[in-house]
């Protein structure tokens, strides 16, 4: 696999001191404790919420049960109100007493579950206990890790909290830190992904290499890693990482169910770590933190943001399946209303078709502001208008890629990006959908932009025509303009036409682009002379990889052809059938009325299968199936010469087992 191109990313953003401190502490090995106000977000809310429902729809009956009286209770003025009885005959004292009791009660509950919910953060693992009569034990190991997804829903913001989410590879065997000081979380981020990049174990191996080493030097040329602050820390328990004044790290409070000692709520940390003077900005520092952009600028260069406008979210809703079928409800409502007048189907699925405008009111708060963006840590996903979220996807955690474009999207050129990824099995579930959905809508610049961040080795001038042939060509040629994307070294997919108008209009770029041949494909066209069409496609295509690539390189990748036959199983879409293979990834394009592009790095791909029904049999065609994990990515070729399925069974299958033996991405730092 060839190794990516240099990254143009920032240096790691340094977090401010007393959060580094909090962070060393978290992650010193020992058991801590989560935010104080992690009972109340995740229950307490939820109980206040349920007393109140029962003490305004069951007074009467809880009356009854304490005075003894039945009827209704009514006090000296006859109102019939219970609370006013109450009052009236004395029982105020004892009323007060039970509430503040069942109150006193439901607090020390949550307090013992919340002392008795510790977790600690060493080296190799995240580890988790939980529960009072029963006890719950989780641990993620962090070569395991598939990505830290971070929530900060709209009520833990105002207390200055929020959830970390550790996804590891398993069926729902994440690990969830809930709530943590907010923070603190994308600094303890950054720290936990670097451990899980095997910083630390280089920086043993160089250490043991330098003690074997005659007089203890380090040998030339090691070096901890660059930027990664921390590289340098001892080990969990020596002096100097999270230790308190006057004890040694983790020794800053009360003992464990396993005699550890564990430390109080990262939020008390915090604030005793913050300079003095400090707390009076606290009502200042939830009200940034609730108004400050969801996305860093100093964690992403700006030329790998990929943003999407609202605008552009609520067409993609709007120019969707489900509004076409949600018009057609209507419609047919309408015609049995007032042309058949059966007015009962009106009451029968009127109140479906309001509840369904919902669906458009979640989508949007789900997705707007979205954003994705490289950065030193991985891949960050970023979304959610009240409730934000982030997920950051390490490197060489992504087993398949899918690109699609809705026919009713073809006239705006909008695509959309899913993903197969371990922890996320299920991804065809509402649940796992925001984090199988990569891109909700985009142009093919932000295609290129985000497959290139995805896998680097499509982000090559060699692969770019490559990916916009999948994305756009017709037939078996690259098309117009994949020939103008190949010529101009791939400058018209960040130049302004692009973004100004539809894609199908062929304003990609400027003229200055067009390579030999688009003069005869364009006549070909206002002909209908299919066989001049198909001679200029290989004619330019041949022109565009004579004059663009160095001959030493060898031809470039292209996408094979799925032969006529195949006509009679993919009346439609035979000629977009193909497949296509790079040093690093198999490219897959099918689709006439959706069109799709599925890439799957080698080095994810768990085996390839080539079956022949009767039918495909008859036709001496065969059938490619790629499997990787569950997800809503299916890696399926339908028609292919028998031959070359044959062909590509074995080709494909080689070089996944060579991809796989030279892969480094679980250990991508070291």
């Amino acid at each position: 696999m060839p190794s990516p191109a240099p990254s143009t990313e920032p240096a790691t953003p340094s977090a401010p001191p007393e959060v580094r401190r909090v962070v060393e502490q978290l992650t010193d090995g020992g058991w801590h404790r989560l935010h104080w106000a992690s009972p109340l977000l995740k229950g307490g809310i939820a109980f206040v919420a349920i007393l109140a429902f029962v003490l305004a729809n069951l007074r009467e009956r809880l009356v009854e049960l304490v005075i003894g009286q039945s009827g209704g209770p009514t006090g000296p003025s006859g109102t019939g109100d219970p609370i006013a009885a109450i009052y009236d005959r004395g029982y105020t004292g004892v009323a007060v007493l039970i509430v503040a009791g069942v109150l006193l009660l439901a607090i020390a509950a949550f307090a013992v579950a919340w002392r008795m919910h510790t977790f600690r953060i060493g080296d190799d693992a995240v580890e988790v206990r939980s529960g009072v009569v029963f006890r719950h034990n989780r641990q993620a190991r962090l070569d395991r890790i598939q990505g830290i997804h971070i929530t900060r829903p709209l009520l833990a913001r105002l207390f200055g909290a929020a959830r970390i989410e550790l996804n590891v590879a398993g069926q729902d065997a994440k690990v969830e830190l809930s709530y943590l000081g907010s923070r603190q979380v994308d600094e303890l981020r950054r720290e936990i992904l670097r451990r899980a990049s095997g910083v630390q174990r280089a920086a043993a191996e160089t250490a043991a290499v330098a003690a074997a080493a005659p007089g203890g030097a380090a040998p030339a040329g090691s070096h901890s890693a660059p930027g990664v602050p921390g590289a340098e820390a001892a080990a969990p328990g020596s002096s100097g990482v999270g230790a308190a004044p006057g004890g040694p790290a983790g020794s800053h409070g009360a003992a464990g169910s396993h005699g550890a000692p564990v430390s109080q709520g990262v939020e008390g940390a915090a604030v005793a770590a913050a300079p003095p003077g400090s707390e009076a900005g606290i009502l200042n520092r939830r009200v940034r933190e609730l108004l400050e952009a969801e996305l860093d600028t100093a964690t992403a260069p700006p030329e790998s943001v990929v943003k999407i406008s609202p605008l552009r979210l609520l067409g993609s809703l709007v120019v969707s399946e489900f509004t076409v079928g949600l018009l057609l409800v209507i419609a047919a409502l309408f015609f049995s209303t007032f042309v058949l007048h059966r007015y009962f189907i009106l009451f029968l699925l009127l109140p479906s078709v309001l509840g369904s405008l919902g669906y458009y009111v979640r989508r949007f708060s789900k997705s707007v502001r979205y954003s994705i963006a490289s950065t030193p840590d991985g891949v960050r996903v970023g979304f959610g208008l009240l409730t934000t979220n982030n997920d950051t996807l390490p490197p060489g955690r992504i087993h398949a890629i899918e690109v699609t474009q809705p026919i009713l999207w073809r006239p705006f050129g909008w695509w959309m990006i899913r993903i197969n990824r371990a922890g996320h099995a299920s991804g065809r579930s509402g649940a796992s959908a925001p984090h199988t959905l990569l891109l909700p809508v985009g142009r093919i610049a932000d295609v290129d932009k985000v497959l290139g961040l995805l896998l680097p080795g499509l982000a090559g001038a060699r692969t770019q025509g490559l990916v916009l042939e999948g994305l756009t060509a017709r037939g078996r040629g690259r098309g117009r303009r994949g020939r103008r994307a190949v010529a101009g070294g791939g400058a018209p997919l960040d130049s302004g036409p692009l973004d100004s108008g539809p894609l199908d209009s062929g304003q990609l770029g400027s003229e200055a682009y067009a390579p030999p041949g688009t003069a005869s494909d364009r006549a070909a066209d206002a002909t209908g002379d299919k066989a001049a069409d198909a001679a200029g496609d290989r004619a330019a295509d041949a022109a565009i990889d004579t004059a663009v690539y160095p001959a030493a390189d060898g031809p470039p990748a292209r996408f094979s052809a799925a032969p006529r036959r195949a006509q009679w199983l993919r009346p439609f879409s035979w000629r977009r059938t193909g497949m296509a293979r790079t040093s690093d990834a198999v490219l897959l394009r099918s689709g006439f009325f959706w069109r799709r592009l599925t890439v799957l790095p080698l080095a994810r791909l768990q085996s390839v299968r080539v079956s022949q029904g009767p039918v495909r049999r008859m036709l001496d065609l065969a059938e490619l199936r790629f499997t990787t994990i569950a997800g809503p990515v299916r890696a399926e070729l339908g028609v292919i010469g028998r031959a070359e399925g044959l062909a590509a069974f074995a080709e494909v299958s080689a070089a996944a087992v060579d991809a796989l033996r030279t892969d480094r991405t679980h250990r991508w730092a070291s």
